[in-house]
């Protein structure tokens, strides 16, 4: 079971560290560091801070940014501090993924799969719910991890009669 994660916590955690030294903002390394000890993120011992870059790149912390866009460094300000005229990751980061969804007949959940991305699925009781999973799903999925030649284009739906 994948432990949860008290973003409240964390944003709390590192403005008051930002408060206490009088500093303006932390880099990512320094702040995974800090977390961990105060036991708030648990590291990845093969990829050490993936839980904080996931955390970055998928928005959790609203108030951190990258300046320059995607190839650049993190920066997590205060969460009272953020600068109007920065780049949130999101943005130059944005990808489409199309999904394929179907209803199962006898739980009644929707389930969705991204073809040609090893890992993306998921399944929720809603649509919008389902829609949230998915994105929570790919996020979590490192650029890194997926290999080119697997993102296929979506062509359609074909009927297919069978006599």
């Amino acid at each position: 079971m994948k432990p949860s994660i008290d973003i409240e916590a964390i944003i709390e955690c590192l403005d008051n560290f930002l408060t206490e030294t009088g500093r303006r903002d932390i880099a990512p390394p320094e702040a995974n560091t800090l977390l961990a000890k105060k036991g708030l993120l648990r590291d990845n011992i093969n990829r050490p801070g993936l839980p904080l870059r996931n955390l970055l790149r998928t928005g959790k912390l609203p108030h951190a940014y990258q300046a320059d866009g995607k190839s650049s460094h993190w920066t997590i300000p205060h969460s009272s501090k953020r600068s109007p005229n920065t780049s949130n990751y999101s943005n130059p980061r944005s990808r489409s993924h199309t999904a394929v969804v179907e209803r199962c007949p006898d739980t009644k959940l929707y389930v969705g799969y991204v073809p040609g991305l090893p890992g993306a699925q998921s399944q929720g009781e809603t649509l919008e719910e389902l829609n949230d999973n998915l994105k929570e799903v790919i996020a979590m999925i490192s650029d890194d991890d997926i290999p080119a030649m697997m993102v296929g284009e979506f062509v359609g739906t074909q009927v297919v009669v069978v006599d």
